[in-house]
């Protein structure tokens, strides 16, 4: 039974994040190994391309688990908080859509709100470059709220939202 009238955080999972930081800098090196042994400027510039890539997700992910404190995620009465998103949460009375949406394998939450509201939560430079994006994939404004390199599963975050849009919802 989830206590709606509670606030529930989630922070990230440490290991987790050394687990992503640790695959995405692998497939660096495996992209930097096309540099080395590439016998075409096709397989070079694959190279260079997958080293630059994976490269800097690793970096960012690593810049993530260290400069990131506090809660990632919560969800309470006033709504639904990512922080990689937004800085305000998301009002239940101003969502209009709970649900889940799965992109390259990448499951998520998926919380539709309006472009005004959307902009009302001072969102991230990340999350405005993406918003049309997300629409043109979802089919519906909203934000994304993932649980990956959180200390949550999935199910359990989208059961979450979902009763606590149920509650206080218009």
């Amino acid at each position: 039974m989830i206590d709606t009238d509670a606030t529930y955080t989630f922070k990230q999972a440490p290991l987790r994040m050394l687990l992503f930081a640790l695959a995405s800098g692998g497939m660096a090196a495996v992209a930097a190994s096309l540099v080395v042994i590439g016998e075409t400027s096709v397989m070079t510039l694959v190279g260079w391309a997958g080293s630059v890539f994976f490269g800097g997700g690793a970096l960012l992910i690593l810049w993530r688990a260290f400069a990131t404190s506090g809660p990632v995620v919560c969800v309470s009465p006033e709504g639904v908080l990512d922080v990689r998103v937004s800085r305000r949460p998301a009002p239940f009375s101003a969502i209009t859509f709970v649900g889940e949406v799965e992109i390259s394998g990448q499951r998520m939450v998926y919380v539709g709100v309006s472009r005004e509201v959307f902009d009302t939560l001072e969102p991230t430079r990340i999350a405005k470059m993406s918003w049309g994006a997300n629409r043109s994939i979802v089919g519906v404004d909203g934000i994304p709220v993932v649980s990956q390199g959180l200390n949550v599963r999935h199910a359990d975050l989208l059961e979450l939202i979902t009763a606590f849009a149920a509650r206080y919802g218009s």
